[in-house]
């Protein structure tokens, strides 16, 4: 079974970010292929780019605060039938 747009864009955000964990907590630069594969990534999730990126580290917390404001955002402008 195909995977949905979202799950692909899903893997590839979870390989981008094994890369730059992976040097972080390495304490290095990134390696040339390293670089070469997340400049890859990047140019793959264009054809998603009607679905918001979050960069969020589970390390740090960066990116918590983004991602609370994305979602404040759909509920206030999630408007509920009058009908129901």
């Amino acid at each position: 079974m195909a995977k949905s747009l979202a799950e692909q864009r899903a893997d590839a955000l979870k390989e981008m970010q094994s890369i730059l964990d992976t040097a972080k907590t390495e304490n290095r630069a990134m390696k040339e292929d390293e670089t070469k594969r997340l400049e890859e990534l990047k140019k793959e999730l264009e054809a998603y780019s009607d679905i918001p990126l979050f960069p969020f580290s589970a390390l740090n917390g960066e990116g918590t605060e983004e991602i609370r404001e994305y979602i404040q955002q759909c509920v206030l402008e999630f408007e509920p039938e009058d009908d129901i």
